[in-house]
């Protein structure tokens, strides 16, 4: 059975969305990070290169050269702009503001 739960965040997004992330790779399982907004995107982007100092969250963007190298498919945690599940991930996280 599908299972789906909502989280709202009203705090700094990206920061916010770190620990659901630390969740879904203590599974050993995948998450795709969709953004419409590229600016938003490299927001988040950021911030997982500089959350925390003892915990490490692996994540590529479409972006990013080397990844291209190594596959889609490999990435944990992958940050697009398009509706693409180009790392067959087990999770979807959306972040989309309100209406």
């Amino acid at each position: 059975m599908t299972e789906i739960n909502f989280y709202q965040i009203d705090d700094v997004m990206a920061k916010s969305i770190a620990p659901l992330l630390l969740k879904v790779l203590e599974e050993k399982k995948k998450a795709l990070v969709f953004c419409a907004d590229n600016s938003r995107l490299k927001e988040i982007d950021d911030a997982l290169w500089t959350y925390g100092k003892h915990k490490f969250i692996p994540h590529a963007t479409f972006g990013d050269k080397i990844v291209q190298e190594f596959g889609w498919d490999r990435q944990p945690v992958f940050l697009v702009s398009e509706e693409k599940n180009v790392n067959e991930a087990d999770y979807l996280i959306l972040t989309c503001d309100a209406s």
